[in-house]
């Protein structure tokens, strides 16, 4: 790891835990806002600046510690840092992370999961997943495709239950059903066509009518 101090930047890796996974999150979001403040993803933005220069070596020595603690972190919290680690490539490398490497990732996070690995959260694994389908990534379209759709299917059913009640203990307090508004997020992203066919608009509104205080959908997921 470089050892040098960026005090232009305020961001020392000297700091930086590699062995917790929250805390390797939080300066990789750290980085990123700096790239992002002085237009590194931009095309035309010059990378030779001396703030440049530098936000580019902490992307890097991130790059390369975080590739060697892998191995060592949680299949959840290795999941975790994917999205981080090929946006710090795109900086480091201007070019993205290897996906088979990063697939490599995901997919033994579906695996640990399945097999009842708790430390995957299944909310961000499922949304992964989801990602990869739609980008039509084979490596995605056997198990781990039908292990979402029954997911889908899964929690529209429990949705649409608790929909069909006018009060439920759980809205009460729905801020602290973690699954519940979960569940909620991803249904009214997704395509529930096959569900609800043209009521699906209809579905979505009562989702949102009755944990509107607590999720924030997309309406372009809202056909």
């Amino acid at each position: 790891m470089n050892s040098t101090i960026f005090t232009d930047t305020g961001l020392d890796m000297d700091l930086v835990n590699f062995d917790n996974a929250d805390e390797v999150c939080r300066f990789a979001s750290q980085i990123l806002e700096k790239a992002n403040s002085i237009g590194l993803f931009l095309q035309g933005t010059s990378r030779q600046s001396r703030e440049a220069v530098r936000i580019i070596s902490l992307a890097r020595d991130w790059v390369n510690t975080v590739r060697t603690h892998i191995p060592t972190y949680s299949a959840g919290d290795a999941l975790m840092l994917t999205d981080a680690y090929d946006l710090m490539h795109r900086i480091a490398f201007r070019r993205p992370a290897d996906n088979e490497y990063l697939n490599s990732i995901r997919l033994a996070a579906f695996e640990a999961r399945i097999h009842g690995d708790k430390t995957v959260d299944e909310y961000a694994l499922y949304r992964t997943i989801r990602s990869a389908v739609l980008r039509g990534d084979t490596a995605f379209l056997g198990r781990p495709a039908k292990w979402m759709c029954l997911c889908t299917d899964r929690w529209h059913k429990r949705l649409s239950a608790m929909l069909s009640h006018s009060v439920l203990a759980a809205d009460a307090h729905p801020a602290a059903d973690y699954d519940t508004l979960q569940q909620a997020a991803i249904l009214m992203e997704a395509d529930l066509r096959a569900y609800e066919g043209s009521n699906q608009t209809a579905f979505k509104r009562r989702l949102s009518t009755r944990y509107r205080k607590y999720l924030r959908p997309n309406p372009s997921t809202m056909p």
